[in-house]
């Protein structure tokens, strides 16, 4: 079989690789390292929940399950809040820590769910990646929310850019080494955390955080420290790694993979410094949520580049949105931000959607797989 989609495809339905990609993705194996301190505490825990996991429930539907629960949960509450100052009920707070408990769990479950079902695939992985990018995002504005760090907007787009940089990083040290690297405190640590602040929220209310830690500095600014102290761990350990070649396992530039990210950033804040109507404080959760699913793209792009040995594209159509954006305010603001920001939004998200829909419709069709059914146990009854 070709690994080209039939001719009868139009255009827009095929997918974004190559030939030789799809050659090398067939040819890929998952490698990781490490466990954090948490990975271990927690086996019995979803080992216990695999067994009332149903063998005909495919991984993917267990990630895709997990990531609906957490970005609804998240949703709800930004409507709620879209100022990130705003308090929400405190039940939604508790509802959001249960969400993402769900999420952490159903993401730990898939892998296992694939090796007990013998489906595990290049497709898998990646769309599990594609997933956590996307949470990352919810999780990011989700915290902001708990904790109302919209009153100091600079420091809700720091630890947004933060918590989807930390993402990107660990992917970007993966596609020079080749191997998923995990430390002693990982992303599951990560999630606890977050889950441990909204769940302080439900139980005291948000305005908890308000309280000083020292004089002129609030509790609710703890959770950036925390970023930021995490991303300067990152970098003294990933760095290196970088610095130290001048190519990847697979003979790519490893510094290509900066260059988009660094160009996304920047147009961020250009967009959040030009804004005439400060949109960064007046539409917190759209603006990161906006710019967030862009750096969600970029991330899954370079998990694709990653399993295919490719180099990664400096632009792409990520940059649309914030370039469509920035452009509007150099206009002067034709179309009033508070219609340009949801728009942009809306384009972001169908961007990654199609390119998502597309890259595992054509992984699907190459290793003749199903994303969200296992038919061979089917057959096996």
């Amino acid at each position: 079989m070709g690994t080209c989609l039939p001719v009868r495809l139009s255009v827009w339905l095929q997918g974004p690789l190559s030939a030789e990609q799809l050659r090398r993705l067939r040819q890929h194996h998952y490698s990781s390292l490490g466990q954090s301190v948490l990975d271990s505490t927690l086996q019995p825990w979803w080992e216990w929940i695999l067994r009332f996991v149903p063998l005909h429930i495919a991984p993917n539907t267990l990630t895709l399950m997990g990531l609906f629960a957490n970005a609804v949960s998240t949703l709800c509450l930004i409507a709620m809040c879209p100022g990130a100052r705003e308090t929400a009920p405190h039940w939604l707070y508790a509802c959001c820590s249960l969400c993402l408990l769900v999420y952490q769990s159903l993401d730990a479950l898939d892998g296992k769910q694939a090796r007990r079902t013998g489906s595990a695939s290049p497709l898998g992985e990646l769309f599990d990646h594609g997933c956590d990018a996307v949470s990352a995002v919810f999780l990011a504005v989700g915290l902001c929310v708990a904790v109302r760090l919209g009153s100091h907007p600079t420091f809700t787009l720091l630890l947004c850019c933060i918590g989807n940089l930390l993402f990107y990083c660990a992917h970007w040290h993966a596609y020079v080494s080749g191997t998923l690297r995990f430390g002693r405190l990982d992303v599951t640590e990560v999630q606890f955390a977050i889950m441990g602040f909204h769940t302080i929220s439900s139980a005291f209310g948000p305005e908890v955080w308000d309280v000083q830690l020292v004089p002129g500095v609030p509790w609710k600014l703890l959770p950036v420290l925390l970023v930021v102290v995490a991303f300067l761990y990152t970098l003294s350990h990933n760095l290196p790694a970088v610095w130290g070649r001048r190519f990847s396992e697979a003979g790519m530039g490893v510094f290509l993979p900066g260059i988009p990210i660094v160009i996304g950033i920047t147009m961020t804040i250009a967009i959040a410094s030009c804004s005439p109507g400060n949109v960064l404080r007046s539409q917190p959760c759209l603006f990161c949520l906006m710019f967030g699913l862009n750096i969600a793209k970029l991330a899954t792009i370079l998990v694709v580049c990653h399993m295919t040995m490719s180099p990664m594209c400096v632009l792409d159509s990520a940059f649309i949105s914030p370039t469509l954006l920035f452009i509007n305010i150099l206009l002067g603001c034709p179309i009033p931000e508070s219609t340009a920001l949801p728009t942009a939004i809306v384009i972001s998200t169908m961007d990654f959607f199609m390119y998502s829909f597309r890259l595992c419709r054509q992984i699907s069709y190459s290793l003749q797989i199903s994303v969200f059914t296992l038919p061979h146990l089917g057959h096996a009854h």
